[in-house]
């Protein structure tokens, strides 16, 4: 599921964040949901609304700021590791490629993730 949302929308530019709900089970499954707008490269790149569900989630970090905002992305990253998945979207940009910054403003450590755009819903 991570290709398909990264062969889609890539490294999320410009993209951003409606809507955050964080939920917890008796059973201590937590997930977070994200609503976004986001460039589809698959479309034309045309703005779409999807739906982000963090699956699992064991940690996560968000700071809101003002005047800065979290909720704005200038760019992400979805790194899979260890069957876990680790979502930054403030990471560490070098010229040739974006890292994993553990002090990111807004950075999520989950087990897996769904998606889909408005238009499937």
């Amino acid at each position: 599921m991570v290709e398909e949302l990264i062969g889609k929308y890539k490294i999320f530019h410009d993209a951003t964040i409606e809507k955050i709900s964080y939920s917890c089970s008796l059973n201590d499954e937590c997930t977070m949901v994200l609503i976004m707008n986001a460039f589809n490269h698959e479309n034309d790149f045309k703005y779409e609304k999807i739906e982000i569900t963090l699956i699992e989630v064991l940690s996560f970090r968000l700071i809101e700021a003002f005047p800065l905002s979290a909720l704005i992305i200038t760019c992400a990253i979805f790194k899979e590791e260890d069957n876990n998945v680790t979502v930054d979207f403030f990471p560490d940009i070098y010229s040739d490629k974006l890292v994993v910054n553990e002090l990111s403003d807004f950075i999520v450590k989950c087990k897996g993730i769904r998606f889909k755009n408005f238009i499937d819903m």
